[in-house]
């Protein structure tokens, strides 16, 4: 009887065995891809490093709420927004926040926003809200190419200047600086992934030489908004963009236009 029941037994796994695999349609095929495929998701080159062991930050680090800046955003393929009037340079962070679907939103100045990187949604609410320029800090790949057509469709200027995780170039810092301190650029949304490291380091620089803060208060700002301290180079950059005499010359000629601008307002009268 065991015997009868051990070969019953065999013949079945048997027929398991070599019963045919079900094919996968070219769909459930396209359903399988690795999520590293997706063209939100962050290239190799925007991984952000690690920790470093010798890295010590003598501000210490940063909450268990913060987020990588090489995680990916979920994109919405709406391209919908809420039915409001286009504003000029009047725009304030509580005018859009609740009708975006991007993180790490603020408002830096009257005409500078930032934030992570933007849905099709997302871009659709700026257009409507009076966003006239989009600066990508992000390094080039698919998503960088489809956030540019959206962008144009939506009739917002589109601007990239990849940036990675180290010490940056000074040219690239100094052109994000001219940019969005363009008075014609603005108002104008900078981002990068999830708005905190690249994002970050730009707008420090921008505290630091445009609002005179103390480093120690900008690195607060930076943190509060997720950046690693163990990014040394780029926090050395925020720390020593008063040494640059290219930075530093952005930001008088951007004060002496405020000036102008303000003065002009007040008289009424066209510059010589």
């Amino acid at each position: 009887m065991r015997t009868t029941l051990l070969a019953v037994s065999a013949a079945i796994i048997a027929l398991l065995l070599l019963a045919p695999q079900p094919v996968l349609s070219a769909a459930e095929q396209d359903a399988t891809v690795s999520p590293s495929a997706a063209p939100d998701l962050a290239t190799p080159a925007e991984q952000a490093p690690p920790p470093s062991k010798d890295a010590v930050s003598p501000e210490g680090t940063p909450s268990t709420k913060v987020e990588s800046d090489a995680q990916a955003v979920p994109a919405s393929t709406a391209a919908s927004g809420p039915k409001a009037s286009p504003k000029e340079n009047t725009l304030s962070k509580e005018d859009i926040q609740s009708h975006l679907e991007l993180n790490n939103f603020d408002q830096v100045s009257d005409g500078i926003f930032r934030g992570s990187n933007p849905s099709d949604h997302d871009i659709n609410v700026l257009s409507q809200y009076g966003i006239k320029t989009i600066v990508n800090l992000r390094m080039k790949g698919k998503a960088t190419r489809h956030e540019e057509e959206v962008a144009r469709e939506n009739g917002i200027r589109y601007i990239h200047i990849p940036m990675g995780f180290r010490h940056p170039q000074d040219q690239n810092t100094v052109k994000a600086l001219e940019v969005i301190c363009d008075p014609q650029n603005q108002p104008v949304f900078i981002h990068c992934l999830q708005g905190s490291d690249r994002t970050g380091m730009i707008v420090g620089i921008y505290r630091r030489l445009f609002d005179n803060w103390s480093f120690t208060r900008t690195y607060a700002e930076m943190h509060e908004h997720h950046f690693k301290p163990w990014l040394m180079g780029m926090k050395k950059a925020v720390r020593d963009c008063a040494k640059s005499a290219r930075l530093v010359s952005i930001a008088k000629n951007s004060s002496d236009k405020e000036k102008e601008a303000k003065q002009l307002a007040r008289t009424g009268d066209a510059p010589l």
